[in-house]
């Protein structure tokens, strides 16, 4: 059962959350607060493995509940829903550990689905498969910040796609030969949705991130979707190589 803590001021924002997880299988609120003091403490106390959490909260604002969470040794996948959406706040939570950043108004039927993409951290602790569940975590925060470089929002639908796309790959790059009937056929398996809205939301965030001129920097033309997810496998595998590199030092 994935747990989850809820500290948001907006009481009407926890009880829709509410209401849509409670049909999620797999899937437990453990508390819920206004108040980001509170939620720190009751995050050591109760243990949630996700944190579901707004920037703006008194006594404890969101920026420093994420930063004292990730030094707790249970640290819970954190998962930022804002109105405060700018590049600098993104860079800020994944700097500092967040999963993933979401802006309001959020699609609240797909936030299951996200936080369903947390779970592999929590499978097989203390075994090679809590290394390579570390290892995908890893690579989603990687990918998330790739995405935000080229101003294509996690909020959208084809950035989540984009991200377990990327999983994907990781697991087998060979998926990539063939997108119908290789990547988007995986994805498709794994976000129960159909190849063609798999495809149409790519395209949408893709379109999207090119209106910025960062992506325009890269690609001489809108790219597609296979040479977008290409470069962004190419890209993901450089930052990989290169923290491993680090660590290694």
């Amino acid at each position: 059962m994935l747990r989850v803590y809820i500290a948001d001021t907006d009481s009407s924002f926890i009880a829709r959350v509410r209401q849509v997880l409670s049909r999620s299988r797999g899937i437990e609120i453990v508390g819920t607060t206004d108040n980001g003091r509170r939620a720190l403490k009751d995050t050591f106390g109760l243990r949630p493995d996700v944190l579901l959490t707004d920037f703006q909260l008194p006594e404890l604002d969101g920026f420093a509940l994420l930063k004292e969470t990730q030094q707790l040794s249970h640290a819970p996948q954190v998962i930022i829903c804002t109105h405060f959406y700018s590049s600098d706040c993104m860079e800020f939570a994944f700097k500092n550990g967040a999963t993933y950043f979401l802006c309001k108004p959020i699609d609240y039927e797909r936030l299951s689905e996200v936080i369903s993409l947390c779970t592999l951290h929590f499978h097989g602790e203390g075994t090679d498969e809590a290394a390579e569940a570390d290892q995908h975590a890893a690579a989603r925060r990687l990918t998330l910040q790739l995405l935000s470089d080229f101003s294509i929002s996690p909020a959208l639908k084809g950035s989540v796609y984009m991200v377990e796309a990327m999983q994907c790959l990781l697991d087998n790059h060979l998926l990539l030969r063939n997108l119908s009937h290789g990547l988007y056929a995986e994805l498709s398996k794994r976000m129960h949705a159909t190849v063609p809205a798999i495809e149409r939301a790519l395209r949408n965030a893709i379109g999207i991130g090119y209106s910025h001129s960062a992506m325009k920097k890269v690609f001489s033309n809108r790219p597609s979707n296979k040479e977008f997810l290409e470069y962004l496998y190419g890209a993901l595998n450089a930052l990989r190589n290169r923290d491993s590199d680090h660590h290694k030092l």
